[in-house]
């Protein structure tokens, strides 16, 4: 698995992140409705924040601190295998039912493993090259 930050733009107030220029434009495309202006805050501005106050001062500011960057994590076609592995090597998943837990069978164990695995997308090195050309920071 490949692991790289990506262009991140923070709310101060709330700390909520976006990977996309916070323009009125693209704010648009992704927050239909609000008209949200040029570095507003969609969490503040919405109320959907720790505090849950509505806020429409609240700003967006470009991240330069590399701890503070969202991370985009990409899974290599060459990490089918070991994926695979870790899955079948795993515990059995157990679940409660009324007080009693109770173990997968192999054909459950063996159906979650193909749902886990069906469900990754496996990137070529041109996917992630292209992928890191468009998002990394």
């Amino acid at each position: 698995m490949i692991s790289f930050t990506i262009k991140t733009w923070r709310c101060k107030e709330c700390g909520y992140a976006q990977d996309f220029e916070p323009t009125a434009e693209n704010l648009a495309i992704h927050f239909k409705g609000l008209g949200l202006e040029d570095d507003q805050c969609p969490a503040c501005t919405l109320g959907q924040n720790p505090t849950h106050i509505k806020s429409n001062d609240s700003k967006m500011a470009r991240v330069t601190d590399p701890k503070m960057k969202s991370v985009m994590n990409c899974c290599e076609e060459s990490d089918v295998i070991a994926k695979r592995a870790e899955l079948e090597n795993a515990p059995p998943a157990k679940t409660m039912v009324k007080e009693v837990v109770v173990e997968e069978t192999q054909e459950q164990r063996e159906e979650r493993i193909e749902m886990d695995m069906g469900g990754m997308r496996w990137k070529s090195p041109e996917e992630i090259a292209e992928m890191r050309a468009k998002y990394e920071d």
